[in-house]
């Protein structure tokens, strides 16, 4: 990608940084962000879709990440001259498949900004509007580039978020990309690097309502108790085991007995009780009123559940 200074914009007139006279917060642009913004407020304008647009509009994410409508002309720009975006090879993916996008700086650029600004909105919306609809080799790059990200944030919600809405898509227009049992397993998997992570229960329980042929309750309540008994204070997993219980498509009176006996043996965990007086068929004001003992800061809530 040419930096823009190896564009002529001779033809361009520069437009002065608005500044408010006399302003208490006045911006301190510097000067370097003027000139650039000078030649690109011009051509916004204009509505010009161009190389050297796209140019400035690089320089301009680099000084700003969060200038939205910096990002929004640059989506503009590139469906009108038709770059590729994406650069499988830089995340290691090498399919077999003839499809395989060719390498891109523009693709590169928003791989690598990814990767060093992950907690910039601004790229994972931009990526999504990149959306190649029927193409199960930008599903699986996605994945790709969203575990990168994982790795190094582990909780990162904006690539969770990307991750839920790709297998969303990927559902509709291309179900071939992903394997739903593979997906299923890999989740199994980072429960066991942290069972504290609530993002992945979430994302477990978004596969299992995705995929509803992968949801079997007795094996969902096998793994979740299991990681309750190894952390009972664990409130991402009691919320999870109310999560498939409540779900009326899956759960099943056996199951839900089954969890109520499970959870009799953690009576002195404060979750534990407030998952029995939510599931529990009998003794329900009693918990209410042991919650009530163990957590005072919250007695009159608690009380007020009994009382009704």
């Amino acid at each position: 990608m040419k930096p823009w200074t190896e564009f002529d914009f001779s033809d361009v007139v520069p437009e002065h940084v608005a500044e408010i006279p006399g302003h208490l917060a006045q911006i301190a642009y510097p000067e370097h962000f003027k000139t650039v913004m000078g030649l690109f407020l011009p051509i916004y304008k204009a509505k010009e879709r161009s190389e050297r647009a796209l140019a400035l509009t690089y320089e301009l994410i680099e000084l700003n990440p969060a200038y939205y409508f910096v990002w929004d002309f640059r989506f503009e720009i590139v469906r009108a001259i038709g770059s590729d975006v994406f650069d499988y090879k830089l995340v290691g993916l090498t399919p077999s498949a003839p499809a395989q996008p060719e390498t891109s700086e523009d693709g590169e650029f928003v791989n690598q900004f990814t990767l060093s600004k992950s907690k910039n909105y601004q790229i994972w919306n931009y990526r999504a509007l990149l959306l190649d609809r029927h193409n199960e080799l930008w599903y699986r790059g996605e994945k790709l580039i969203v575990s990168m990200v994982l790795e190094d944030d582990a909780k990162n919600f904006h690539a969770w978020s990307h991750l839920r809405w790709v297998i969303t898509q990927s559902v509709k227009h291309a179900p071939q990309a992903f394997d739903a049992v593979q997906l299923l397993a890999d989740c199994t998997a980072l429960l066991l690097e942290d069972v504290f992570n609530n993002s992945v229960w979430a994302y477990r329980f978004f596969l299992l309502k995705t995929y509803p042929s992968l949801f079997d309750i007795d094996e969902e309540l096998k793994l979740v108790t299991a990681h309750i008994a190894s952390a009972p204070s664990n409130e991402s997993a009691w919320s999870y085991l109310s999560g498939v219980l409540d779900d009326k498509a899956s759960s099943t009176t056996a199951a839900t007995s089954s969890a109520v006996q499970f959870a009799l043996a953690f009576q002195d965990e404060p979750l534990a009780l407030q998952f029995l007086a939510e599931h529990a068929q009998e003794n329900v004001s009693t918990y209410y009123s042991l919650l009530a003992e163990k957590e005072p800061f919250a007695k009159s809530f608690w009380l007020a559940q009994v009382a009704e």
